[in-house]
């Protein structure tokens, strides 16, 4: 995924995605604790969602648009729930959307709230669709949503992401670089972590684009740590399994397509910045003789 533009002053800067989620946090303490069930009764489902709908615009600077209905709980965790949603695209870039969902949830925790911090729960994805495009000037359609914003017209809110119980399935990713003339596509993607810290994992996705007349299946599961301060996550004893099948002989002659298999273990220290690869197994069929490594 893009990394957001680097932040000369980022004591005084944020960007626009974590004030969207304290304006969420926000949107649910005021309709899940701040009003009566009698006074939210009377809101109405309808009336909740033109709500949600216009705060996510807002904060987003992007139309939202919410087709199901907003729900809100309170619990031990407060939870939020919406879909479908689509979040339309930057403005140049075509009236499709930039996300589409067919439902998102989240949960929140309730103390941290009270000192102006948003730390998410659990998160659910189902059915996300989106679209990333860079241009041939080279403006992408995330540029203003990563670009810094000032952060005296905020609200003071500050968001500590703690994974927990994440849960993203059926995740497609289709980006266009106009520049390159290239196309990535991620498929059928998949995560789920644990809970805790560190937590673990799993993820799986088919991915075409990569290289020239090859796609990808990839599978992960391991054991990973957030480090939320410098946005760094590592890895310790990862087991990747890896399927390539490429659509041109990879020795003159050779079978067309061919299917290269592997499976290795990752570890990956953020802090030193050290990748290390072990129990490397790679091997290469024709497709029609299928084969896993050992």
């Amino acid at each position: 995924m893009p990394s957001p533009q680097p932040d000369a002053a980022p004591a005084k800067r944020r960007s626009r995605l974590p004030r969207l989620a304290a304006l969420l946090a926000v949107l649910a303490v005021a309709v899940g604790l701040g009003l009566p069930l009698a006074a939210r009764q009377a809101i109405g489902p309808a009336r909740l969602r033109a709500i949600a709908e216009q705060a996510l615009t807002d904060a987003l600077g992007r139309q939202v648009t919410l087709a199901g209905e907003v729900s809100i709980a309170f619990t031990p965790w407060l939870g939020l729930s919406m879909g479908p949603v689509t979040v339309a695209n930057a403005a140049g870039f075509g009236d499709e959307p930039m996300l589409s969902a067919r439902k998102l949830a989240m949960t929140i925790q309730v103390l941290p709230l009270l000192a102006k911090v948003v730390s998410p729960g659990s998160l659910r994805a189902d059915d996300l669709t989106l679209h990333l495009r860079r241009r041939a000037d080279g403006r992408t359609n995330w540029d203003d949503l990563t670009t810094p914003q000032d952060a005296s017209a905020g609200s003071g809110w500050t968001v500590a992401p703690q994974p927990r119980a994440i849960r993203l399935e059926n995740i497609s990713v289709r980006y266009d670089d106009d520049v390159t003339g290239r196309s990535l596509a991620v498929t059928g993607a998949r995560l789920r972590t644990g809970l805790g810290q560190p937590f673990d994992f799993s993820a799986s996705f088919m991915a075409a684009g990569i290289l020239p007349d090859t796609s990808l299946e990839c599978h992960m599961q391991g054991r990973a740590s957030l480090d939320a301060d410098l946005g760094r996550i590592g890895l310790t004893n990862t087991r990747v399994e890896t399927a390539v099948v490429v659509a041109a002989p990879l020795v003159p002659g050779g079978a067309v397509p061919a299917r290269v298999v592997s499976r290795l273990t990752l570890n990956y220290d953020p802090a030193a910045a050290v990748l290390r690869l072990s129990a490397i197994d790679a091997r290469a069929r024709a497709c029609n003789s299928p084969a896993k490594p050992r």
